[in-house]
């Protein structure tokens, strides 16, 4: 289902914890945000949502590469349900040309089927020791974070 304007509008869900590893423990947070956002072919206009617990919203809050709403999150599965609770599929296909979710976690997958279902183009963007494989069962994509870029500051090259 498209939008009602020209232009492809990508929603970011991000649990930026999941994606960093034991890499979280560092102060890495800017530069994975950064790396998550190359891969997921961030452009001016997308909305992103990142979810995590406060010491890694702390590394970013002041410094965000992109604009996007920051939820510091504490508890099992919290980020995870923050990000979910502000996409219902019929929402996202109203508003999104694309969703891409930073996030292997598994519960996450039943929401990306159902957007796909209505039209919308979903990327995964996981860790490889860390992404449900029932993502590729499902015949959805699957860009692998491997962290490479999250040791340092980062940045972006924004896209026009």
């Amino acid at each position: 289902m498209q939008n009602h304007t020209n232009r492809c509008r990508t929603l970011h869900l991000v649990d930026l914890e999941n994606l960093l590893g034991e890499q979280r423990k560092h102060d890495v947070a800017r530069g994975g945000l950064v790396h998550y956002l190359e891969l997921a072919r961030w452009s001016p206009g997308d909305q992103v949502v990142v979810a995590a617990d406060h010491e890694i919203i702390r590394q970013i809050g002041f410094d965000k590469p992109v604009t996007c709403s920051l939820h510091a999150v504490r508890g099992e599965d919290a980020a995870d349900t923050v990000l979910l609770g502000g996409a219902p599929a019929e929402l996202v296909a109203r508003r999104y040309d694309r969703l891409v979710i930073g996030s292997g976690d598994h519960i996450f997958l039943r929401r990306a089927m159902a957007v796909r279902d209505l039209g919308v183009g979903v990327l995964i963007v996981a860790r490889a020791d860390g992404c449900s494989r029932g993502y590729r069962r499902a015949g959805l994509p699957v860009a692998a974070f491997d962290g490479s870029a999250s040791s340092g500051g980062g940045t972006l090259a924004l896209a026009a």
